[in-house]
């Protein structure tokens, strides 16, 4: 690994495995959406947008884990493949909350 990559990579798996730990808060807010959205005299039922958000957030913890396991060596011009791995975690996790407030 050369000096200059091996800030940016550390940094990206920081980066990834902070989102792991996110998924937590991000799974007890979208329950917490959930049960607001049950208690709702008018529907009181969950939708498709509840389970494409929990499906988010398994596909995120998924990703996750895939980026943590990508190799720290410079993988040549295939180095974007781990911010490209991070950046998707991030975007499924916080997607989740907000697909299951839209239902």
């Amino acid at each position: 690994m050369t000096t200059e990559t091996a800030p940016a990579v550390k940094f990206q798996r920081w980066l990834t495995a902070g989102g792991l730990v996110a998924l937590l808060p991000a799974w007890l807010f979208s329950m917490l959406l959930m049960l607001i959205d049950a208690s709702d005299p008018e529907d009181g039922a969950t939708g498709g947008y509840y389970t494409a958000g929990m499906w988010s957030l398994g596909a995120s913890a998924l990703v996750g884990v895939v980026a943590l396991c990508l190799p720290s060596e410079p993988m040549g011009r295939k180095e974007w493949m781990r911010v490209a791995f991070s950046g998707a975690q991030w975007v499924l996790l916080l997607g989740a909350p907000l697909l299951v407030a839209a239902d």
